[in-house]
């Protein structure tokens, strides 16, 4: 049964009530970090996608998320960023994230047919590199494919955009200088079950201090040709929605 529901919000529209909820759920899953630290990493970005319980009309996961606008060797780049995500416990499991980010991302195509669109994740947990293999068909990096050096300029210059002192290309991670929070233990902890998947043990080995608040840039396109599932059924309403968010 569905249980969450979604809004995408432009940043500067939530209310410090909102702020300060995020905060506290985020606080419950990660340390290292305080409310001041949150409010000036999240103004940075343009919306963000907020979850809340049908009946209870609380906070219970949100994604920020930005549009970044490259000319790269003459191509206009266009990509979607996704920072911090969280989603409460009870309701791990639930796709409600997906349907409206993949929503978003088909909305955004529509206002901009004419550029290739981008989906740059960044990950200090295996569960968010997760939606790549699980919603998308070609992403990278991952444990079965060379990393194409067209995609990977692009990934570079995206994360480099963002992150231009901490982004190393040669690692694919983002070392931050201030912390901005790392799992607590216990939340994203990686046990040698989890590591028989493939996709876990890649994520744990090309990410080694990922539960110090290293983040794994990854990069996938947004298509309907390369998104599988509800993924592709909700980027592709949005596509057909004509509307758009900036």
């Amino acid at each position: 049964m569905k249980r969450l529901q979604s809004a995408i919000v432009p940043i500067a529209d939530v209310s410090k009530t909102e702020k300060k909820e995020m905060f506290d759920l985020y606080f419950r899953y990660f340390e290292n970090v305080t409310l001041d630290i949150f409010l000036d990493h999240i103004s940075h970005k343009s919306h963000v996608i907020i979850l809340t319980d049908q009946r209870s009309h609380t906070i219970k996961g949100f994604c920020t998320c930005m549009v970044i606008k490259l000319n790269l060797a003459g191509e206009n780049i266009l990509g979607v960023f996704t920072g911090d995500t969280i989603i409460e416990k009870s309701h791990w499991g639930e796709q409600e994230l997906v349907r409206a980010f993949t929503y978003y991302c088909g909305q955004i195509a529509a206002l901009h047919k004419q550029e290739a669109i981008y989906w740059l994740l960044i990950s200090k947990g295996y569960k968010t590199y997760r939606f790549l293999p699980v919603f998308t068909k070609k992403f990278y990096p991952n444990h079965s494919n060379i990393f194409p050096d067209s995609l990977k300029q692009i990934r570079n210059a995206l994360a480099s955009h963002l992150y231009p002192e901490e982004f190393d290309p040669n690692t694919d991670l983002i070392t931050f200088k201030n912390k901005i929070g790392n799992l607590r233990l216990g939340v994203g902890d990686i046990n040698e079950i989890r590591l028989q998947d493939p996709d876990i043990e890649f994520f744990a080995k090309k990410n080694p201090e990922h539960m110090l608040g290293v983040e794994l840039a990854c990069l996938a396109k947004l298509c309907s040709s390369n998104l599988k599932s509800i993924a592709k059924t909700y980027f592709e309403k949005g596509l057909a929605s004509g509307k758009g968010h900036e």
